[in-house]
C-alpha cells in the first residue's frame, strides 16, 4: 500500500491556482475588488454598531446561511456548467460591476452605490461558474446574498416600508402608546403627532426611535434561528411574528423613558438612554426574554391526545 503524498498549500500553488486560466483570472481579480469593498463594508458596518444598530447580525448571518446551504449542496453545484453565452453575461456583468466600482472610489464614498457594483461582480462570477440556471435553482441563495451585500438593510427596509404606508405611522403610533402607558404611572401625557408632550415639555418620536429597526433585527433573527434549527416553515414564520410583536411592545417603555428622562432628568440622562448604551441595554433585555420565547416555540413537542375510554 502506497501513502498518497501530502499537497502542500504555498503561496506560489495558490497564485497558479488562482491564475491557470483565464476564466480563473478573471474571478481572481473580481475577488480582489470585492476584498476592498469588504474593508468599506466593514468599516460601515463598526460605525453603525457604535450606533447601537444590529444590522451586522443579519449580514453575517445571512452569508453564513448561504454558505451552509451551498456546502450542503456541493454535489449538486459541481454539476451545473457555464454555457458560453451565460458565461460571456457573467463577464459583461462582471467588467460593469468592477468599473463601476473603481469610479465610485475614485468619485465618491457612497456605499450605497459601491455595494451596487459589488452586487454586479458577485452575479457576475456565479453567472459565468454556474450559469444562470443557478440563479433559479438557488434563487433564495443569490437574494441573500445581494441583501447581505449591502451593511445597511435597515436603511433601505424603513424606506420599503414607508412606501406602502404613511410616512410617520409608526412614530404616531409610538406616540400614541407611549403618552396611553406614561398616564397609566400618573403622568400628564398627550400624543399630539409624533410628539409625547408634557406640561413642562415635549420630546419628538423621531425615526430612529420607532422601533423598526429593533423589530427588523429580530425578525431577521428569528428566520435565521428556524433556518439553522431547520424549524418548520410554521414555526420559523411564528417565531418571526412573536419577535416583531416584541420589538414593538418593548419600545413603548424605552419611548417612556426616554420622554420622561428628555423632560425631567436633564440632557445627560437622555443622551445616556438614546445612545449606544442605553439602546443596547434595552435591545439585550428584548433578545434575552424573545430568546426564550422562541426556543420554547422552536423545541415545542405537542403531547398526543389521549383516546377517551
Amino acid at each position: 500500500m502506497q501513502l498518497q503524498e501530502s499537497i502542500k498549500i504555498t503561496p506560489k500553488a495558490v497564485l497558479h491556482a488562482a491564475t491557470r486560466n483565464a476564466h480563473r483570472r478573471y474571478l481572481t481579480l473580481a475577488s480582489l475588488l470585492l476584498l476592498v469593498y469588504s474593508v468599506a463594508f466593514m468599516g460601515h458596518q463598526w460605525q453603525n454598531l457604535l450606533k447601537g444598530s444590529s444590522d451586522f447580525i443579519l449580514n453575517f448571518g445571512f452569508i453564513a446561511l448561504v454558505v451552509r446551504n451551498l456546502y450542503r449542496q456541493r454535489e449538486e453545484l459541481r454539476s451545473y456548467k457555464a454555457l458560453s453565452d451565460d458565461r460571456l453575461i457573467g463577464y459583461v456583468l462582471m467588467l460593469g460591476g468592477g468599473m463601476m466600482f473603481l469610479a465610485v472610489r475614485v468619485g465618491t464614498t457612497s456605499i450605497s452605490l459601491q455595494a451596487l457594483a459589488a452586487m454586479l461582480i458577485v452575479v457576475g462570477m456565479a453567472a459565468s461558474t454556474w450559469g444562470l440556471e443557478f440563479f433559479t435553482r438557488f434563487w433564495s441563495a443569490a437574494m441573500l446574498v445581494l441583501v447581505a451585500l449591502y451593511p445597511n438593510i435597515g436603511y433601505v427596509a424603513i424606506r420599503v416600508f414607508r412606501f406602502f404606508t404613511s410616512k410617520d405611522s409608526l412614530e404616531h403610533l409610538m406616540a400614541q402608546a407611549g403618552s396611553f402607558s406614561l398616564n397609566l404611572f400618573q403622568f400628564q401625557a398627550l400624543a399630539e403627532g409624533v410628539y409625547v408632550k408634557f406640561p413642562e415639555g415635549a420630546v419628538e418620536v423621531a425615526s430612529g426611535c420607532s422601533g423598526f429597526d429593533m423589530a427588523l433585527s429580530t425578525v431577521g433573527i428569528a428566520f435565521l434561528m428556524g433556518q439553522f434549527m431547520n424549524a418548520s416553515r410554521l414555526r420559523t414564520a411564528m417565531v418571526m411574528f412573536v419577535g416583531w410583536a416584541l420589538a414593538m411592545l418593548f419600545n413603548v417603555p424605552r419611548i417612556m423613558m426616554l420622554a420622561i428622562a428628555s423632560v425631567y432628568w436633564g440632557k445627560e440622562s437622555f443622551d445616556f438612554w438614546h445612545g449606544p448604551i442605553g439602546g443596547q441595554i434595552f435591545s439585550c433585555i428584548l433578545f434575552t426574554v424573545y430568546y426564550y420565547i422562541a426556543m420554547w416555540i422552536i423545541e415545542y413537542k405537542s403531547q398526543p391526545r389521549k383516546n377517551a375510554s
